[in-house]
């Protein structure tokens, strides 16, 4: 008999208690991990936007400067120039004309294939031997792209700005007869993208800087470098939210930057609050699991006094239970159950004496007195006559005999009832001798098949002569 271990109240308020745990226990990860995520989400959502920002304008000063570049206009009038079929005068009126319309003004040079400048629409102020040098290695990088491509790049020597270059060689009958380079102001950048919410830094592949929402982003001669693939960068000791685009055509990384303080106060903050929540549904949970508990193991108590009742040997015993709940209809089932099984001990009482007069009977019908007694006399005079033939029939009618009264097995293979039924048959051969003629015919795949035992006995008639 199992052992009572405690009752009903406590392992039902120990086993809520446990659910209640791991419940809460699971609402305060998952609220935290929550409020991590939305953090998260949120500075990966504002980085990528205020990425696309910086992104789509920069994206219009490189389409605005290329279709330029490519102008019909400008390309005949440099072409004429270059083959000194025309004068520079127009060429102020077109850059003038592009800067109208462009929030970032421009300054062009024009250079023939010895890289000798023949336009500067810089004054003489604003040249200076460095941005000379820089303007020939302009020209002689340009020469290296492939045809109708555009070279880009930065000019930086000192002071605040560099300036974004674009080169576009000049052809004619496929040979380079000159470069066009354009000179982005660096001054303009900053207005231009004022209106982006959050930090950025636009920089060439090789990390000089073309644009930055802080001069306290530049490392070194105008260099910005993130070599983390992190989405969480350090920049001069603070933090923060990093979105990186590769805009290859433009040959520039944009850089869009969320700070992102760790804020460990309000993560305390947030925290403690959750740690209050979490222990207020404790306890209201638990005040109210008492109660339930309390009711519940009421009703079983007294449902299990009842059931004592009936286990001490008391079976006319009936359930009482008016709780009104579904210990009450278990009590009901209960009760039915009982009467059930009255009703069927009572039945199988009454089945038990009924088989054992059919068995009986059965055993009676089975081994015919008739057949035993004529059986008998023949064994008799065979025993005067023929002594072989009478130990013989003998064995058969014990085998019949054993055959019969054994109740253990009630299917048999048909082969065992057919040895049964020759047995039967040779006993009655030997009573009517010649008037008594029999064939067996059978299959032998049917031998082991499974039949009632003394299923063929009863079909099996000897007519007297």
């Amino acid at each position: 008999m199992k052992k009572y271990t405690g009752s009903f109240q406590e392992k039902l308020k120990i086993s809520v208690i446990n659910r209640l745990i791991i419940l809460i226990g699971a609402g305060v990860i998952l609220l935290a991990v929550g409020m991590v995520m939305a953090v998260l989400v949120t500075h990966s959502k504002n980085a990528r936007d205020n990425g696309s920002f910086y992104e789509e304008r920069f994206h219009k000063i490189y389409r605005d400067g290329s279709a330029f570049l490519r102008g019909e206009a400008l390309q005949n009038l440099c072409l004429g120039i270059l083959l000194y079929e025309k004068d520079t005068s127009a060429l102020p009126y077109l850059i003038y004309e592009f800067n109208a319309t462009s929030p970032v003004n421009a300054k062009l040079v024009l250079n023939d294939k010895e890289r000798n400048i023949l336009f500067n629409s810089y004054s003489e102020q604003e040249w200076d031997l460095y941005k000379n040098v820089f303007n020939k290695a302009i020209c002689a990088n340009a020469f290296l792209v492939p045809y109708d491509r555009i070279y880009s790049s930065v000019y930086y020597f000192k002071g605040e700005y560099s300036s974004y270059v674009m080169s576009k060689p000049v052809y004619y009958q496929g040979r380079t007869i000159g470069y066009i380079n354009l000179y982005f102001d660096g001054s303009d950048w900053e207005q231009y993208l004022s209106e982006a919410e959050y930090e950025g830094i636009i920089t060439d592949t090789r990390g000089r800087v073309i644009f930055s929402s802080r001069q306290s982003f530049i490392t070194g001669i105008n260099k910005f470098v993130i070599s983390s693939p992190n989405p969480i960068v350090y920049i001069n000791g603070r933090r923060y939210w990093c979105n990186r685009r590769f805009l290859n055509e433009e040959n520039v990384i944009i850089y869009s930057l969320i700070y992102y303080p760790k804020n460990n106060p309000l993560i305390i903050t947030a925290f403690v609050i959750i740690a209050i929540i979490g222990f207020s549904w404790y306890r209201l949970a638990k005040n109210m699991m008492d109660a339930m508990a309390k009711s519940n193991a009421s009703s079983i108590n007294h449902l299990l006094s009842e059931i004592k009742i009936i286990s001490q040997g008391n079976s006319e015993h009936r359930i009482r239970i008016n709780t009104e709940d579904e210990f009450s209809i278990v009590g009901v089932h209960i009760n039915q159950m009982l009467d059930n099984i009255h009703e069927l001990n009572e039945k199988n009482t009454e089945l038990l004496r009924i088989n054992n007069i059919t068995e009986i009977n059965h055993l009676t019908a089975q081994i015919n007195p008739h057949f035993l007694y004529n059986t008998l006399e023949i064994i008799r005079n065979l025993l005067v006559f023929d002594n072989r033939k009478a130990d013989n029939l003998i064995i058969k009618l014990t085998q019949i005999l054993r055959y019969s009264i054994n109740s253990s097995r009630k299917y048999v293979y048909l082969e065992e009832d057919m040895a049964y039924i020759r047995d039967y048959l040779d006993i009655q051969k030997t009573r009517f001798e010649e008037n008594l003629h029999f064939d067996i015919n059978i299959d032998e795949e049917c031998n082991k098949c499974i039949i009632p035992k003394l299923l063929l006995q009863p079909i099996i008639c000897i007519c007297h002569p």
